[in-house]
């Protein structure tokens, strides 16, 4: 990779989405490690954990985008917007944003 070439990923610690405390990790009954909130007792796989905290990402993408497109058809009286702008889903893994 050369000095111009930039790493354009950033990085999001997952949360616990109950209480928004880092994600930790412990040693299941069938010694499988579980991820998640021990304040909470909220715990799963590492996949399943990353496929939740993924999901929020999109779900939360997706928002900003309709609060943006309902920002720009305010302003129009030519176009409309009718699509959700707050999330009514709840997630037990999240991450810090922003989207």
């Amino acid at each position: 990779m050369s000095d111009d070439d930039q790493d354009n990923t950033t990085s999001h610690p997952i949360l616990c989405g109950l209480c928004k405390a880092p994600v930790g990790s412990k040693e299941g009954a069938d010694g499988e490690t579980l991820y998640g909130c021990a304040d909470c007792d909220n715990w799963d796989t590492k996949d399943e954990v990353i496929r939740i905290a993924g999901e929020y990402v999109t779900d939360q993408a997706q928002l900003d985008l309709n609060r943006s497109m309902s920002d720009i058809a305010k302003g129009s009286s030519v176009m409309s917007f009718s699509g959700q702008t707050e999330s009514t889903k709840e997630f037990r893994f999240v991450t810090d944003g922003p989207f």
